[in-house]
């Protein structure tokens, strides 16, 4: 699943002119990536993305 999120985020960020409903997954990805990240990995510590 984590995956999947990646997925999303990186076309959103690199095909951002090609997919429509990307700022609103960008948005909700951009805030639920980190969380689910350092629940997965608690080593890991994202830096803030905005």
């Amino acid at each position: 699943m984590l995956q999947i999120y990646i997925l999303i985020w990186y076309l959103c960020i690199f095909e951002d002119k090609r997919l429509s409903k990307c700022q609103e997954w960008r948005r909700v990805i951009t805030s639920f990536l980190p969380i689910l990240v350092t629940k997965k990995y608690p080593a890991v510590n994202l830096p803030d993305i905005e």
